[in-house]
């Protein structure tokens, strides 16, 4: 193994911060959890608690810094009153505390999530009409 690689390994050992550096250089948001779609729906009444995390880096490595809310199989630190989550038009979906979002009339908005200076990626939130039998 080169010295250059055995480096490479001593640094990326290190606490998080220093492979990733402590600026938030952008924000994951979905519905759900990492990873889903850039927009969704839910039936007018229903709530969920959306899913964020605020990542340092934007190449590799990047690093998860914290969550808005716990996920299976991750460890990173829950701490939901970092984010502010913004719903474009608060008459079709609205934010209450920590993340929790409600479908308030059928219609469309735009939701972001914002924290330490980065915000998402809108994601299109379609508010269906409940119908059912």
């Amino acid at each position: 193994m080169s010295r250059r690689a055995i480096l490479v390994l001593i640094v990326c050992a290190a606490p998080a911060s220093a492979c990733c550096g402590d600026s938030i250089d952008a924000i994951e948001f979905n519905l759900t959890s990492p990873g889903g779609s850039d927009r969704d729906s839910l039936i007018v009444g229903d709530t969920v608690t959306v899913w964020a995390g605020a990542i340092a880096g934007t190449g590799w490595p990047s690093c998860v810094r914290y969550v808005s809310r716990g996920t299976p199989n991750f460890t990173w630190p829950v701490e939901p009153a970092r984010f502010v989550f913004r719903s474009s038009d608060t008459t079709v979906a609205a934010f209450g505390l920590n993340g929790l979002l409600r479908g308030l009339q059928a219609g469309e908005t735009l939701l972001t999530a914002s924290s330490g200076g980065a915000t998402s990626r809108p994601l299109l939130l379609t508010v269906l009409s409940g119908g059912g039998p």
